[in-house]
Parts: structure tokens; sequence; C-alpha cells
């Protein structure tokens, strides 16, 4: 019986609490927790959705091709860095994205990562650091200014012929690993390019 009216207060308390904590408060936390859940099952896509497919001697492209068309998956790659004419036979019955993508990319330079429902294919980059003819790279950095001297916030800075590059900060400045005798590309929306 004691329990019973010790557990009545408690809910008591908790209920003049709850009272107490603003409508808008309230529902903010709900949207928050329902947020995350959503966040949660998306993020868990790639490893529940299960893919058949059955392709002999097939362009790696359709195969891409076949498995945007039976799940929600997308691909993003450069043509010219991942060979989609390559042919492949894939045997696949239910099976995960990550088996498929080893199965089509295995004994080539391609590397995969998936976000949500995108996969991004890349070539793999290669450690070069035992090899004598690696050359010779310093850390630069500067600060992009106008000509009254106010800071240009997110100028692209690039090594010249390269895709090597970044953007200055709020304070307009930036840093850059760079090849020893590169010359550096700086543009902005407005501006002259600038090369130094």
């Amino acid at each position: 019986m004691e329990i019973n009216a010790t557990l009545k207060s408690v809910g008591s308390k908790m209920l003049f609490i709850f009272n107490k904590i603003p409508l808008v408060m309230r529902l903010s936390i709900l949207f928050f927790f329902i947020s995350i859940g959503f966040v949660m099952a998306e993020s868990s896509y790639a490893q529940v959705t299960e893919i058949s497919l059955s392709a002999h001697n097939q362009p790696i492209g359709a195969v891409l091709d076949a498995v945007e068309s039976q799940s929600d998956f997308s691909f993003i790659y450069d043509s010219k860095l991942v060979n989609t004419t390559r042919k492949v036979t894939v045997e696949v019955k239910n099976k995960n994205i990550f088996d498929i993508l080893n199965q089509l990319f295995s004994g080539s330079d391609v590397v995969y990562t998936v976000i949500n429902n995108k996969i991004i294919l890349s070539k793999a980059r290669l450690d070069n650091s035992n090899t004598p003819e690696r050359q010779q790279t310093r850390r630069i950095g500067g600060k992009v200014v106008d000509l009254k001297g106010e800071p240009i916030i997110g100028a692209n800075v690039s090594i010249l012929n390269t895709s090597n590059g970044t953007i200055t900060d709020m304070d307009g400045a930036f840093a850059l690993e760079c090849p020893e005798g590169a010359t550096i590309k700086i543009s902005y929306i407005g501006y002259l390019t600038q090369q130094q």
C-alpha cells in the first residue's frame, strides 16, 4: 500500500514537471528522437537491401545499371577513372551491395564508398612512400585579400594542371600540400584569376 502511494506521488511530480516544460520544447524533443530514428534506418539501407543479379560477360556499366534498377542505389564515378567497359560475370542471389561490389571490382584498382544510397567509385590511392622517385612536397600557406586588404572568403586555391586544391577560410587563409616548383592558381568569382 505504501509503495503504491509512493508511485502515485512520484507520478504526479513527474506530470507536474512535464506540464511545466513549454509545448515547443516537448515537440522539439519528440522530433529530435523521430529524426534519429530516420537516420538510423537510412544508414542501414545498404546492409539490409538484398539484390539478385545474373550477368555473364557483361560490361561493368550494364551491371551497375541493373543494380540501380533493382534498388534505390545510384553510382557516382568519373568514366575516365573507372573502366565501365571491362567485362565481368556476376551471379548473386539475395546478396547485399557490399558483396556485389567486392565481386565486381576484385582484382582492379577501383574502390567504393557507400554513403546512404549513393555509391562513389574511385581509383585506389597508391602508397608511394617507399619509392625513390617520390616527388618532394611542402606545405604552403597564405592569405588571399582584395585591394583593400579585406580577406576573400571561399577563394579557390589550386595547383595548376592538377585537381589538388583548397578554399580559403573565414580569414582568407589557406594551407596546401604542394610539389616543389609548382604554380598556384587563385580564383574567385568577380576577380581576375592569379597564378603564382
